[in-house]
């Protein structure tokens, strides 16, 4: 990854863990939190 990749990346793990706080995204139980952020709330159960 490049440093404009990176950034990126960083950019919306931000927005995911945002949405997290604002009760936009919810997470299951028993789902990875980290799956979960970097896949911007894709991972389930």
């Amino acid at each position: 990854m490049d440093e404009k990749e990176v950034r990126a990346a960083v950019t919306l793990v931000d927005a995911n863990i945002d949405f997290l706080k604002s009760g936009v995204l919810t997470i299951s139980e028993g789902v990875d939190v980290g799956s979960f952020i970097l896949s911007g709330g894709k991972v389930i159960a």
